[in-house]
């Protein structure tokens, strides 16, 4: 009996875990689209990379609040400033 009531609760925990992460992942991929979109739209423009000055770059969120607030950085420097997180 106590170990039923144990794996409902385990799986009620990852069920809750779950249903976090894709709320978290439907507000990053609308603040991502927001972004893109201002860039089409001439509100947002693109610039080089902020640490190795590339031109081809990324728009790194430091809050997903402010979906207009990005920093520009490469593909491998954005690789490198998630690590550090």
């Amino acid at each position: 009996m106590m170990l039923r009531i144990q794996q409902i609760a385990a799986e009620w925990r990852e069920k809750k875990r779950k249903a976090k992460e894709s709320d978290e992942r439907l507000i990053r991929a609308a603040v991502h689209r927001r972004a893109n979109r201002a860039v089409r739209d001439g509100e947002l423009k693109r610039e080089p990379c902020e640490e190795c000055y590339t031109l081809k770059t990324d728009m790194h969120h430091d809050d997903y609040s402010k979906p207009l607030d990005v920093h520009h950085l490469c593909r491998s420097c954005h690789m490198v400033k998630h690590k550090r997180a």
